[in-house]
């Protein structure tokens, strides 16, 4: 009963924060997240101080939970914990540097799948193991 009643609660706290964003706000930050000069400070605020967050969710999504066995919910209360387990009064290790991070990754992994010979393309267990890893490099 505890561990539900600690997801609801994230649960609320999320649906909270994320109210105000648009379907808009959420296309244009999938649309853009690929490229190198992606603007993290414009994405932290369109995702209400949550880009950490944001990022995970859509990356998740974009990869069908890379093929593992869990719903979207349980993604959204990981990245949730990861999120807010960044502390946000840091100046530079913070969610927006883990995110920034993540991005970093995503970008690299988006250029290394579009190599002809695709000699080095990750495979889902290694994506997913950069992206957590990168989610979390910052928690200590």
């Amino acid at each position: 009963q505890f561990y539900e009643d600690v997801a609801a609660s994230q649960k609320a706290f999320a649906d909270r924060c994320l109210s105000s964003m648009t379907e808009e706000d959420i296309l244009c930050v999938v649309d853009d997240i690929d490229r190198w000069d992606f603007d993290m400070f414009t994405f932290e605020n369109i995702c209400r101080r949550m880009p950490l967050f944001t990022l995970l969710q859509v990356l998740f999504s974009r990869y069908d939970n890379f093929g593992l066995p869990i719903t979207s919910d349980e993604v959204e209360l990981f990245a949730l914990a990861v999120e807010r387990a960044h502390l946000s009064t840091l100046f530079y290790h913070n969610s927006s540097r883990a995110a920034d991070i993540l991005h970093a990754c995503n970008f690299f992994v988006q250029a290394i799948d579009s190599d002809a010979e695709q000699t080095l393309r990750p495979d889902k267990s290694e994506r997913v193991g950069l992206f957590l890893s990168a989610s979390i490099c910052l928690l200590a």
